[in-house]
């Protein structure tokens, strides 16, 4: 797991690349549910800057790279980049 640093405060990435909802919204120290409103709310803005939701073949895919550190029964798994992360502390504010 790679950790990325804004604010001296530690973001935990499944990759090099992406984190997840529940990740930002620990981040942020917020319910998951506001990053959740704010996704469905900004979906379009979001997409433009990199997030992405996978699901079916392209899920089992990533949770085999991982290792199977996500849990096998996941149906999709929204993945936020540093560049969403930098938009939804806007749409935080």
């Amino acid at each position: 797991m790679n950790l990325a640093f804004l604010n001296n405060e530690e973001i935990d990435f499944l990759d090099n690349e992406y984190t997840t909802v529940q990740n930002i919204s620990d981040y942020f120290n917020v319910p998951t549910e506001t990053i959740k409103t704010i996704i469905k709310r900004n979906r379009m803005l979001l997409v433009k800057h990199g997030y992405k939701t996978i699901k079916g073949d392209s899920l089992k895919d990533f949770i085999k790279c991982k290792n199977g550190n996500l849990n096998s029964k996941t149906r999709s798994l929204s993945l936020i980049n540093r560049e969403c992360i930098v938009v939804i502390s806007y749409l935080l504010t």
